[in-house]
């Protein structure tokens, strides 16, 4: 036995090749990001073994208690990624692109619903916070491009 083998235990087998574990663990990703519990990095075309962004769909809408859902994300508090792909961004999306239609204003439209609140969403959230605080009041909610507590109710209104 020589200094490097002595002492030490036997490795439990050969180790998989690194494609096979990034392939897992990219599709351990992918499940927890569509389950809405990871936010991945947004990049512009995803590169080998990387999650890019995808579009979602704002068919499933729901009526319950006076508000409209999308089924992604039921709260009224979160604050979506700027970054990366979570279940309050896609249903920022969808409740924005609802207010658009409704209202005749383009300049409410997220474009693509991504997940992703980056600046074309923010844009639109500012557009609809404005339009808030032109039709119900000065100050009803800040006008800082992100959905939060103060935004959610105006933004589930629309259908």
């Amino acid at each position: 036995m020589n200094r490097r083998t002595a002492g030490t235990t036997p490795s439990p087998g050969p180790r998989p090749p690194r494609t096979a574990r990034r392939k897992r663990v990219v599709l351990a990703a992918t499940a927890l990001a569509l389950a809405g519990t990871l936010a991945l990095p947004a990049s512009g075309a995803a590169a080998a073994g990387e999650v890019g962004a995808a579009a979602y769909s704002c068919a499933n809408a729901e009526f319950d208690n006076g508000r409209w859902y999308y089924g992604y994300y039921s709260g009224m508090t979160a604050i979506p990624s700027t970054t990366g792909v979570t279940s309050s961004g896609i249903e920022a999306q969808c409740s924005l692109r609802r207010a658009s239609a409704d209202l005749g204003r383009s300049d409410m439209n997220p474009g693509t619903v991504d997940g992703i609140f980056g600046s074309n969403s923010q844009n639109a959230m500012r557009a609809l916070q404005r339009w808030v605080n032109s039709t119900f009041g000065s100050g009803t909610v800040g006008v800082d491009g992100l959905p939060g507590p103060e935004s959610w109710p105006y933004l589930r209104m629309w259908h």
